[in-house]
């Protein structure tokens, strides 16, 4: 993958805890980045996302947007993603589960999307549904589909989060194990 494959893209992370350096390295290649400050919390990613393509439609000249989350990892099998010419393009993503995010669409997490599907999909692109324990990527795929796009998957990126490996191996993430200190330390004092 040369210089001259990134020329045309514009890539767009989204920072809530700052960039891992897995991603900013991989990131350094690329002559147009935009790294935009995004909320952690559920109800501010979908304005946050939203915020990105508004930009890249608004004050972009380039043909591709590439939006990444901070805690996207790249790695060699996600270079494909990058030379993907299809309208909407996403790597399989691992989710905190262990298991692949979204494997029926595309998670946001990644995504490269062209300039004629951000302006063909009406704001707002990314929302929350009505569903119980759906996510914006849910509402952004199905309202693609709905404008006649079909998103594929192109690689896989990795996608680093906080875990703590225990003897077995099993692993637990940085919030199961807050939450198993939280009840011992309610059962230690007797609370229910």
């Amino acid at each position: 993958m040369g210089r001259d494959s990134v020329e045309d893209i514009q890539l767009a992370i989204l920072t809530a805890r700052g960039v891992n350096g897995h991603l900013r390295r991989w990131g350094q290649r690329f002559p147009h980045v935009w790294l935009c400050r995004g909320s952690d919390s559920r109800e501010g990613i979908p304005e946050a996302r939203n915020a990105i393509f508004r930009r890249f439609r608004d004050d972009c000249g380039l043909p591709w947007l590439l939006m990444m989350d901070d805690d996207s990892v790249p790695v060699a099998q996600s270079e494909p993603l990058l030379d993907c010419r299809e309208d909407i393009a996403g790597p399989h993503v691992v989710a905190r589960t262990g298991r692949e995010a979204h494997a029926h669409c595309l998670s946001a997490a990644c995504v490269k999307i062209s300039r004629r599907a951000v302006v063909e999909i009406r704001d707002p692109w990314f929302r929350y549904s009505r569903r119980p324990r759906a996510c914006e990527c849910s509402w952004f795929f199905h309202r693609a589909y709905r404008a006649g796009f079909r998103p594929v998957h192109v690689g896989v990126i990795g996608h680093r989060f906080p875990v703590v490996v225990l003897p077995g191996p099993v692993f637990k993430f940085d919030s199961e194990i807050r939450s198993m200190l939280q009840s011992a330390a309610r059962d230690e004092h007797g609370e229910v």
